[in-house]
């Protein structure tokens, strides 16, 4: 495996793509973090006998209109492409917040093994303006990390931990073959039954073999249903403005604790459906309400396809 991308020459490219086009040539602040800033560190740390893979790289800055000032929650996510000319299918994930604050943001990834950031900032060098890193924040959790080699979930109680948190730790795990750990298995259960994810984690799910696989299907049912926004304006993530219904996959664990099935049909068709399902979801009035707390389920009188209405904020779209 190969070393990651200098740090100078990805925060200089980075930059000029974003002063140029998101700062409107303002040289702005921007925060580098995730799996690219964990391989930076790691092949540091170690002199170069441990190499990460990451497979884009992740940038957060902060909006320029005043309105959006303090905001929590994600303002917009785009791709840039063709941003490292030696490394053209690199992605580069451009999140707009209302804050940039660096120790909050990397201490809110949900598992250890991605919790590095640098803050870059400009400053005049030799008449010329350059980005250059102003702060680094590693984590306590990183550090573990670096100790033990295994990935875990930092806070796998808190509300934040999704679908999408077991799926990515299980894809690191086998991208990078290091050990991993699992919350106990009666909050495992509890933690991701009835979480919703994204058709761009669903890829990385089908990407798993073996044992990584297993823990996932022998425990739950992965059923695609449909999700629509109320707010039809405004979506934050490219590429979704103008969709109002958006499939999605739902984990839904197999058996409940008296050993009834959890996944209730009027009729799935006897099709052979395995472990997987993939069909539009047929729910019961007794397994409808969503896990996240603004979301309400609607289901017609004839117990049709199964459809959450949700706040564009509820939606996982966007994972680093």
């Amino acid at each position: 495996m190969e070393a990651p991308q200098a740090l100078e020459e990805v925060i200089e490219r980075i930059s000029e793509r974003i002063w140029s086009q998101v700062g409107k040539n303002q040289p702005i602040p921007f925060i580098v973090g995730g799996s690219y800033g964990a391989a930076v560190e790691a092949f540091r740390r170690t002199n170069g006998a441990k190499c990460l893979a990451y497979n884009d790289i992740d940038v957060w800055y902060k909006s320029l209109d005043d309105e959006d000032d303090g905001k929590d929650e994600i303002l917009q996510v785009h791709y840039e492409r063709d941003v490292f000319p030696d490394h053209p299918d690199m992605e580069v994930n451009v999140i707009r917040l209302g804050k940039l604050q660096l120790r909050a943001l990397i201490e809110d990834f949900d598992t250890n093994n991605v919790q590095v950031g640098y803050k870059v900032v400009p400053r005049i060098e030799d008449g010329r303006l350059v980005a250059e890193v102003a702060d680094t924040y590693v984590s306590a959790a990183f550090e573990d990390f670096l100790q033990t080699w295994t990935i875990r979930i930092v806070n796998p109680m808190s509300g934040k931990t999704r679908a999408t948190t077991l799926i990515r730790l299980l894809y690191k795990a086998q991208q990078l073959d290091l050990p991993y750990d699992l919350p106990p298995e009666k909050d495992l259960l509890h933690i991701f039954h009835g979480r919703w994810f994204a058709p761009k984690n669903h890829d990385k799910l089908q990407r798993l073999q073996g044992p990584y696989r297993n823990e996932i299907f022998s425990r739950f049912e992965v059923v695609k249903g449909a999700w629509h926004r109320r707010n039809k304006d405004h979506c934050p993530y490219e590429g979704t403005i103008e969709k109002t219904r958006k499939t999605m996959y739902r984990l839904l664990r197999k058996e409940s604790d008296d050993g009834s099935r959890i996944l209730r049909s009027r009729d799935l068709h006897d099709a052979a459906l395995d472990r997987y399902f993939d069909v539009e979801a047929f729910v019961t009035r007794y397994d409808l309400q969503s896990p996240r707390s603004q979301a309400t389920t609607a289901v017609d009188d004839e117990w049709d396809e199964w459809e959450v209405i949700s706040d564009c904020d509820d939606l996982a779209w966007y994972s680093c």
